[in-house]
C-alpha cells in the first residue's frame, strides 16, 4: 500500500533537497495518499459487502403475542462508523461512495488506487453517477428473480456510468475537484436530460431552510430553493441592503445578513433559560409580539449577572445550538420590552451535565420525557448526532426485563439504533442518572458515551475514539 514509499518521502530532509524536489515530494505524497484511499475503499467494501446486504430479519413479540419483523439494512455501518471516528451518517455516506465505485465506476476506482485522482474527485463521481435514474439498484442485492423492468433500469444506469466516466475522467485527471464537479453536473444533464427534469420536480420535496453551528458567536442558515427562486431572493437583498439602517462601515454582506433579518423578523422573542451549576435559580426571557418566533438561551447565572463570562447556548426549540458571548445575553436582556421567565436547571459543575429541570410557570405534560431530551440532547449511540426531540425514549434495561422506568435506565435513542440495539446485538451495559452510558458491540468492543454537557466551558468528557 506504498508504506515504504510515504516513509522514505517523510524521510526527506527540507533542506537538504532542491524546491523542485520538495514540489516533487509533494506531489508524490498525494498520490500515495489517494492510493491509501483506494485500499480503504475496499477494505469498507470488504467489510460491508458490494451491494446493500439484504436487510436484517428479526422476529419480535409484541405484548399480545403477534410476531412482527423488523427489517435493518447495512448492520456494519455502525463498526465502521466508530472505527473510523465518523458519524453514523458519515460512514453511511463512505459507504454509498465505495459501493459506487465498486459496481459502476471502474476506472475511477482504478485512476484512485494508481494515485491519478484524488478522493475528492472520486466522490464527486460516485455522487454524481448516483443522480442517474436506477443508480441505486447498482448498488443493492439483486433479488433472485429479477424483473425485466429493473434489469433494463439497471443496465442503462450502467451504461449512463460509463458514459460519465468517457465525459468527465479526463477533466478529473488533469484538473481541480470543483471543475470536476461543474463538467460531472454537466454532463448528468447531458446523458439524462429527460432525468434530469423528473429530478427537479422529484427535488422540489427537499426545499428547506437549515441552521448550523459556526464559531465565534455565528451561525450559518443554508437554504436550498428553486434557482430561479434564489436569484429572485438575492436580487432582493441586494435592494434592501442598500437601504438598511446599520453603522456606517458595514460591509455589503452584513447589510445583506441584516436586510434578511429585519425582512423576516419584524421583532424578536428571546426565551432565555439561565442555568447554574450548583442550586442556584435560573431566568429566562421573552419578547413577545405577533409573528415573532422563540429562541431559547441557556447561561450560568454567574456570566448572567456579570460575575463572569462562560458563554451561552442559544437554539431555537429543538433545533441546533449556537455559541454566544455572555455579553451578547447580557445586551438583550438589557432590553426594557423583554420579559423574563424563570426556570431553574441544575448541571454537574464538573461535566456541564443536566442533572434536574425545573417547571415553567405552565404544567409539562410528560416532564420525564423533557428531562431525557434536554439531558441528552442528541440520541446517545456513539457518534450520533440526530436531536433528541426526534428520538424515541428508551430503557437501556428493558421494561419486561424489570428495567425501571426512571432517569438512570432512560436515555433518547433514534429509530435505526433502538432496533439495532434491540434486535443486532449492540447492547447498553450501563446507564447512569446523567446520561452517560456504555455499549458493547457485537464484535464485543466497548464504547463508553459521556455525559453531554448543556453549558459550554465543562472539560470535555469524551474519550477516544471520539
Amino acid at each position: 500500500m506504498g508504506i515504504r514509499r510515504l516513509r522514505s518521502l517523510e524521510s526527506l530532509a527540507p533542506l537538504e533537497v532542491s524546491r523542485d524536489e520538495r514540489l516533487g515530494a509533494l506531489a508524490a505524497l498525494q498520490r500515495e495518499s489517494a492510493r491509501l484511499a483506494g485500499a480503504q475503499v475496499r477494505a469498507i467494501v470488504d467489510l460491508a459487502g458490494a451491494t446493500t446486504r439484504g436487510e436484517v430479519v428479526a422476529l419480535s413479540r409484541t405484548a399480545s403475542g403477534r410476531t412482527v419483523r423488523v427489517r435493518i439494512p447495512d448492520i456494519a455501518r455502525e463498526e465502521i462508523a466508530l472505527e473510523l471516528r465518523l458519524t453514523p451518517s458519515q460512514a453511511a455516506a463512505r459507504l454509498a461512495v465505495a459501493r459506487m465505485l465498486w459496481n459502476a465506476l471502474p476506472r475511477t476506482l482504478a485512476a484512485l488506487e494508481a494515485g491519478d485522482v484524488t478522493y475528492e474527485h472520486a466522490v464527486v463521481m460516485a455522487e454524481q453517477a448516483r443522480r442517474f435514474e436506477g443508480a441505486l439498484l447498482l448498488t443493492e442485492q439483486h433479488p433472485v428473480r429479477d424483473s425485466p423492468d429493473d434489469a433494463h433500469t439497471r443496465a442503462e444506469a450502467l451504461r449512463k456510468c460509463h458514459e460519465l466516466e468517457d465525459l468527465v475522467l479526463p477533466t478529473a485527471l488533469r484538473s481541480t475537484v470543483e471543475r470536476t464537479r461543474t463538467r460531472a453536473r454537466g454532463a448528468v444533464m447531458r446523458i439524462d436530460a429527460a432525468g434530469a427534469e423528473e429530478r427537479q420536480r422529484r427535488m422540489a420535496t427537499g426545499i428547506d431552510v437549515r441552521f448550523r453551528e459556526a464559531d465565534d458567536g455565528l451561525a450559518l442558515m443554508e437554504a436550498w430553493l428553486p434557482a430561479v427562486d434564489a436569484a429572485r431572493l438575492q436580487c432582493a437583498l441586494e435592494s434592501r441592503a442598500a437601504h438598511v439602517h446599520t453603522d456606517d462601515d458595514a460591509t455589503r454582506g452584513q447589510r445583506r445578513a441584516r436586510a434578511l433579518v429585519e425582512a423576516l423578523c419584524h421583532s424578536t422573542i428571546a426565551a432565555a433559560d439561565s442555568t447554574a451549576a450548583r442550586n442556584s435559580g435560573t431566568a429566562s426571557a421573552a419578547a413577545t409580539s405577533a409573528g415573532a418566533t422563540e429562541i431559547q438561551v441557556v447561561i450560568d447565572l454567574a456570566s448572567l449577572v456579570g460575575a463572569a463570562n462562560s458563554p451561552a447556548v442559544v437554539s431555537c426549540t429543538g433545533g441546533i445550538q449556537h455559541l454566544v458571548t455572555a455579553e451578547t445575553i447580557r445586551a438583550l436582556l438589557r432590553d426594557p420590552a423583554l420579559p423574563v421567565t424563570m426556570r431553574r436547571l441544575l448541571t454537574d459543575p464538573q461535566t456541564g451535565a443536566l442533572v434536574d429541570r425545573g417547571r415553567r410557570r405552565y404544567q409539562v405534560t410528560d416532564s420525564l420525557r423533557d428531562y431525557i431530551i434536554d439531558r441528552d440532547a442528541t440520541c446517545r449511540f456513539p457518534g450520533c448526532t440526530r436531536r433528541a426531540s426526534r428520538c424515541q425514549i428508551d430503557h437501556a434495561r428493558p421494561w419486561e426485563d424489570d428495567g425501571p422506568t426512571d432517569r438512570a435506565n432512560l436515555g433518547a435513542l433514534c429509530v435505526r439504533h433502538h432496533q439495532l440495539k434491540t434486535h443486532t446485538g449492540w447492547q447498553i451495559i450501563e446507564s447512569r442518572v446523567d446520561g452517560a452510558c456504555t455499549w458493547r458491540s457485537p464484535a464485543a468492543r466497548i464504547y463508553e458515551v459521556p455525559p453531554t454537557p448543556i453549558l459550554p466551558g465543562a472539560q470535555d468528557p469524551d474519550p477516544p475514539p471520539f
